[in-house]
């Protein structure tokens, strides 16, 4: 049998030592990426940490801050709220006053 391997052509030497080339880098470079992704993921993790940990840090009295201007800014969206609501009430009264009626009457004015 040993002989026999021995008079395999060269042709077949080279496609054997292509295809054990190309096995080795394609496992070698599953692993790099794998490892690649590993990293940014690892990255993240630790920035979303590091970010968790600074909202940790937070004094009572930087979360009252937040907490009121908070509050501030609802009050401010109900009130511009309420004022879009009346524009919008306007609009229809001042729709209906200049839109021509069915029977041919004038608008009441």
């Amino acid at each position: 049998m040993i002989p026999q391997l021995l008079t395999i052509q060269p042709v077949v030497w080279a496609v054997l030592a292509v295809c054990a080339i190309a096995a080795v880098a394609l496992s070698t470079g599953n692993r790099v990426a794998a490892n690649v992704r590993n990293r940014r993921e690892a990255k993240l993790l630790a920035r979303a940490l590091d970010e968790l940990e600074s909202i940790k840090r937070l004094h009572d009295d930087d979360r009252q801050l937040l907490n009121a201007r908070l509050t501030r800014i609802e009050h401010a969206l109900e009130t511009l709220a309420v004022e879009m609501e009346r524009v919008g009430e306007g609009q229809r009264f001042v729709t209906r006053l200049l839109a021509p009626r069915a029977d041919g009457e004038p608008s009441a004015r």
